[in-house]
């Protein structure tokens, strides 16, 4: 079992402290129960079945004999199978001694080990936050796109779950052809042309043919803000590498140029069922684009420039989502998606455990254990 010691990147135990302790910044959390994107399902345990029925009905002839329409009662069933899974740490607090906490210890050299209350607090607002910023990512991005999952169960995300399914849209992007991709520190990459792109356009790499990786990942599927070279060319801001350069693939990207053509190839893909009640969710580069693409041919005195603005594309809400995959459209009716919990804002509950009053160790355990799923049922 590991032990987290406390680690100084720099400690200036001298002087007045200025001000409170601050943290790096985070992504906001989705929030996609409190947005209403989802349908909530509480008090799930292990598994949920969600069921439904639909039957045929059909305007005949009258006729005094009795003479029943055919076709049968269809039951169809939605799994909300949850994963489990759980955050442990244990804080050795004693290096804490030698900062400015140590002001709010009590005296005596038992007492080294004692929390105060506001590092834990900070800590505690902390780990909220990042295994939030967790959650909604598993929740979009499946296991495989969440780094910071390392449980055992598979769990594939909404996002998988909708391009293999049905009961919600998810579009197709702009794109290139590809012919090269160098093996370089700030890789440059070869397309067909570079016209419809700009300086800062969010790229995503589809389809190459060779194991060309970034980061020591395989590019397909990653996404770059580009710096347009020339009328083929443009470079990705990250070193390559590998031991062959990819020669074929697809440079996905929605931007000022096409945000409007790809938002009108989604509405008009939404069946009529759900046309009345449809979010269409959003990364953040496919937001800054309908920005971009509205500011530019709008009129209200220059309104457009000023403050941000609530989205919507024909009357449809623009969910914008933290954590969603670059290029990607999606549109969903909440009553379809289902997110099945043991309880909503379990992410944000924790048991705090001083074990100097159990076990006489001067550390402190904290634990979250969290169950969840997302699903969808089809229109």
């Amino acid at each position: 079992m590991a032990l987290a010691d406390i680690t100084f990147t720099s400690n200036t135990y001298a002087g007045e402290k200025l001000a409170d302790i601050l943290a790096p910044a985070l992504l906001p959390k989705g929030g996609m129960a409190d947005r209403g994107i989802v349908t909530v399902v509480p008090n799930c345990k292990d598994k949920k079945v969600l069921r439904k029925a639909d039957i045929a009905v059909s305007l005949d002839d009258p006729s005094a004999v009795f003479s029943g329409a055919a076709g049968d009662v269809v039951l169809d069933e939605t799994v909300l199978d949850l994963v489990k899974y759980e955050f442990q740490k244990e804080l050795d607090l004693t290096g804490l001694i030698t900062t400015w906490e140590a002001a709010q210890m009590r005296a005596g050299s038992l007492n080294d080990g004692e929390a105060p209350a506001d590092f834990m607090q900070h800590l505690e607002m902390r780990m909220a936050a990042k295994l939030g910023n967790a959650n909604e990512s598993l929740y979009t991005k499946g296991k495989a796109g969440t780094s910071t999952a390392t449980f055992t169960a598979t769990y594939r995300g909404i996002l998988a779950n909708i391009e293999g399914g049905t009961g919600s849209v998810l579009s197709s992007t702009a794109s290139v052809a590809g012919s090269a991709i160098t093996i370089a520190s700030n890789a440059v990459v070869t397309v067909a042309s570079t016209a419809d792109l700009k300086d800062g356009d969010t790229v995503t790499i589809i389809g190459a043919n060779a194991l060309t990786l970034v980061g020591g990942v395989a590019i397909s599927g990653q996404s770059f803000q580009i710096t347009v070279a020339s009328g083929t060319t443009f470079t990705i801001g990250a070193t390559t590498t590998g031991t062959a350069t990819s020669t074929a693939f697809t440079a996905h990207f929605i931007n000022q140029s096409n945000v409007i053509q790809a938002l009108s190839t989604i509405k008009r893909l939404i069946p009529n069922a759900v046309k009345d009640d449809v979010r269409i969710m959003i990364p953040y580069n496919v937001a800054e684009a309908y920005e971009l693409a509205t500011a530019n041919v709008a009129t209200g005195s220059g309104s457009y420039y000023l403050d941000g603005k609530a989205m919507d594309f024909l009357g449809a809400r623009l969910e914008v989502m933290p954590h969603w995959n670059d290029n990607e459209i999606a549109a969903w009716s909440p009553e379809n998606v289902f997110l099945g919990v043991d309880v909503l804002g379990e992410d944000q509950e924790m048991r705090i455990v001083d074990m100097r009053e159990t076990t006489n160790s001067d550390t402190v355990r904290i634990k979250c254990r969290i169950y969840i799923s997302l699903n969808l049922m089809g229109v």
